[in-house]
């Protein structure tokens, strides 16, 4: 096991899912430590206003 505090982490991932709110991966690393990465669904929403035609009569 390495222990160097100076140590430049080489993260494999060995699973990874989708979940309600993004995707989460679990990786580790060839010193033993292990993560868990995730990334977050951003949802925007956003309303448009919707306007229709001006319908002008015909004198």
């Amino acid at each position: 096991m390495i222990t160097n505090a100076s140590h430049l982490h080489h993260w494999t991932t060995v699973s990874q899912h989708r979940t309600s709110e993004g995707a989460v991966a679990y990786e580790r690393c060839d010193c033993g430590r292990w993560r868990v990465r995730r990334e977050l669904t951003v949802v925007i929403e956003r309303s448009i206003p919707v306007t229709t035609p001006d319908r002008r009569r015909n004198p």
